[in-house]
């Protein structure tokens, strides 16, 4: 019988093992869903779904989905798996993040995940919400006090990726608007976003904050 206190061991405790007994009435054609997206990807990553790792990833993948039943039942049967991470330091968090499910991402926070969770390159969740553009979830994480300054490895902060990638102004506003925004720092380049966004032509919002900061031009 798998313990339900350690995050290496499955949860489920039924005789074969299925996580899927643990989940929501009615999910059963999601969890096959699911299942079968873990099993393409063990077929291309080294590492192959084994008990030791299988709910990991079931929740991980729960959270990418935004399938809040599926992560919370998951959660109630061991809460120690909230701050999980893939192999390259992914959490929950930060996949729900990328993908823009701001409400998965709220449940993350009040279940305790770890707003400034780092992966191997340093890349905090906002990072990923600024990265792919999810003004949402980058407002969420905000308003709970994500680091705004935070530099990957790169040197890269949420504002250097959000002058790079958004494709419209709301993210950038969103941004600009904290009070806690440093525009001026830079990254291993020596650019700031100021300077990444003139080349993305996105260089007038910052005109947001230039009374109120002393944005280097």
């Amino acid at each position: 019988m798998a313990s339900t206190g350690d995050k290496n061991t499955l949860l489920s405790t039924n005789e074969n093992n299925d996580p899927a007994c643990f989940l929501p009435e009615g999910s059963e054609s999601l969890f096959q869903y699911i299942q079968e997206d873990l099993k393409n990807e063990a077929n291309s990553d080294p590492e192959e779904l084994t008990e030791g790792n299988y709910t990991v990833k079931v929740f991980l993948k729960a959270a990418e989905k935004g399938k809040i039943d599926y992560a919370l039942k998951i959660l109630e049967k061991d809460a120690s798996l909230i701050n999980c991470k893939d192999s390259d330091g992914y959490s929950a968090l930060h996949r729900a993040a990328y993908n823009g499910h701001d409400h998965m991402v709220k449940v993350l926070l009040n279940h305790g995940a770890d707003i400034c969770s780092l992966t191997e390159n340093n890349w905090q969740p906002l990072h990923c919400a600024c990265r792919w553009d999810q003004a949402e979830v980058a407002s969420v994480l905000l308003q709970n006090d994500a680091d705004i300054n935070a530099q990957t490895s790169g040197g890269q902060t949420p504002l250097h990726l959000a002058a790079t990638y958004t494709r419209d102004n709301l993210l950038l506003e969103v941004l600009l608007m904290d009070k806690r925004l440093d525009p001026n720092i830079v990254n291993c380049q020596n650019q700031t976003a100021l300077d990444l966004a003139k080349r993305s032509g996105k260089e007038s919002l910052f005109e947001l904050i230039e009374g109120s900061v002393n944005v280097q031009w």
